[in-house]
């Protein structure tokens, strides 16, 4: 019904393709137990040669030396799992079997010469050697994953059961044949039983391998991310933290048309809070108020530090307005609070709501000059960067006074083009010019504000103007400002002429007479 010696050349193959297969992962790994493992195939190979010339050699080899190799096999995986397990390779026991194995074999080999003797002493010496398998994975099963642990335990149990059930077996039947590939329907059941073994074997090494790389990755991946997105020192997230979660929420708001709002609390004059009482003292009130913070929001809201005294709120499902009564609530809970040393200290925050398509980067200036203007007009406060909606949808032509004269002739000449400049791209829109007309007008307008901007400073700074840096950030946050509402009026989110509004109130009228009046007396 078998034959025999086909179903040992398939072993020989099979074996040979394992081991191959095992050098190659042994090679890429450099895993110590993977060699042990390289070797239990190494050993079958060389086996199922054996048996397959079986009667080609003397009994030493043909049935002693064929059965220590076998169960030179099984000690291989015992071997590579103490390994696996960071326990001891060789345990004193495995020489006992060894030795107590070739005694039996030895005896019903050349003393009392019998079959199924000896395939019962080989048998229950490999159920012993499972056994023994089986009590590491119970006893250490802690010094390896939970899943790797069941698996080894789950196998060696089917193993043991095959060895136990192949004693049971030959007990109840008398075998006559001599060589094991004379054995008929027994070879047939013996080969099919040892090629599942052997690939469940083999099945177990690869998934071990597998498992081994990916919670080594996973564990690595843990630690690299608790190290690289959580704030040591407040346990808040951190900006890498950020850039992996605010793709995510813009994507969810996009697609859900809802809303999302972002705060910028920055801690007021926390420096001279490091220069008077030091850093110990700083640290200290950082973490106060984190949790400050965390005490004034939801479990939804996501917290970040962005560096230094600067924090980062994410709110989702929440809009201007309703971000504004929180930025309150924060300000209001900061100036309940009481630290340590220090008494009290202070919030700035800015605010500004996520509009639909905008990208992260103009966001986040928009909060960023909300909070510039909260800690210009004051600190202790909370401001709201300009909602689209808020921005008026009409204007005017922009007229020149005499009290907008610096008295200094550059200066001034700048000024009155720029007026002149805005007045211009005004009637090109009220006239409903072309609007690649309208766009070629903005960018000349674009180009003259920002080389006025460098001309002024550096006349500013020939004249010894004391507040030079000031003066030269103000430039920097309405470039920032200006940018942001010139690309939504660009790209249609915003009219015309609520950029126009924008451009003839914030860049001239209010610039000049707030800003560039504190140098007039200086350049003159």
């Amino acid at each position: 019904m078998f034959d025999a010696l086909t179903l040992n050349l398939v072993m020989v193959i099979l074996s040979f393709v394992y081991f191959l297969m095992s050098i190659i992962i042994y090679r890429v790994r450099k895993e110590k137990y993977l060699l042990y493992y390289l070797m239990t195939f190494l050993s079958l190979t060389f086996t199922y040669i054996l048996l397959f010339f079986q009667k080609n050699f003397p009994d030493w080899i043909s049935f002693i030396f064929t059965n220590f190799l076998v169960l030179l096999s099984q000690l291989f995986v015992v071997i590579g799992v103490r390994v696996l397990y960071s326990l001891k390779p060789i345990a004193k026991r495995f020489f006992a079997y060894i030795v107590i194995a070739i005694i039996f074999l030895h005896y019903f080999t050349y003393i009392d010469f019998s079959l199924n003797a000896r395939i019962i002493v080989v048998s229950l010496i490999m159920a012993i050697i499972l056994f023994d398998l089986i009590y590491i994975s119970i006893i250490n099963k802690k010094n390896v994953h939970k899943s790797i642990n069941n698996i080894i335990l789950s196998i060696s149990l089917i193993s043991s059961v095959v060895w136990l059930s192949r004693v049971v077996f030959t007990f109840n039947t008398i075998v006559s044949e001599m060589y094991l590939v004379d054995q008929g329907f027994s070879t047939g059941i013996y080969y099919i039983v040892a090629m599942i073994t052997i690939s469940i074997w083999f099945s177990l090494f690869i998934w071990i391998e597998t498992t081994q790389s990916v919670i080594k990755l996973e564990e690595k991946n843990t630690e690299l991310s608790k190290l690289a997105l959580i704030d040591n020192l407040t346990k808040l997230a951190n900006r890498h933290y950020f850039d992996h979660d605010i793709a995510f929420l813009i994507a969810i708001t996009n697609r859900n048309k809802s809303k999302l709002s972002m705060l910028m609390v920055d801690l007021d004059r926390f420096k001279l809070v490091n220069d008077t009482y030091g850093h110990l003292v700083g640290d200290e009130v950082l973490i106060q108020s984190s949790q400050i913070l965390r005490d004034s929001v939801r479990m939804s809201d996501r917290i970040y530090r962005w560096g230094g005294e600067e924090f980062v709120i994410i709110i989702p499902e929440t809009s201007n307005e309703q971000a504004g009564l929180v930025a309150e609530k924060i300000c209001q809970n900061f100036r309940n609070a009481k630290f340590n040393v220090i008494g009290n200290i202070t919030v700035s925050i800015g605010v500004a709501s996520y509009d639909k398509d905008e990208p992260l980067e103009d966001w986040f200036k928009r909060v960023d000059l909300a909070l510039y203007q909260a800690k210009q007009t004051g600190r202790d406060r909370w401001v709201s960067w300009l909602d689209d909606e808020a921005l008026p949808q009409h204007f005017n032509r922009f007229v020149w006074t005499k009290d907008l004269e610096s008295g200094n002739r550059e200066i001034d000449q700048d000024h009155m083009l720029l007026a002149s400049q805005v007045n211009k791209l005004h009637d090109l829109i009220i006239n409903s010019y072309p609007i690649d007309t309208i766009y070629e007008s903005i960018d000349t307008l674009t180009k003259h504000i920002r080389e006025h901007f460098v001309r002024e400073e550096a006349i500013i700074l020939s004249k010894g103007f004391v507040n030079y840096m000031e003066h030269r950030s103000i430039h920097n946050r309405l470039l920032s400002e200006y940018e942001i509402i010139l690309k939504k009026a660009m790209n249609g989110d915003i009219s015309l002429a609520a950029f126009m509004s924008f451009l003839v109130e914030k860049v001239l009228i209010n610039h000049i007479n707030e800003d560039d009046k504190q140098f007039f007396s200086v350049v003159k």
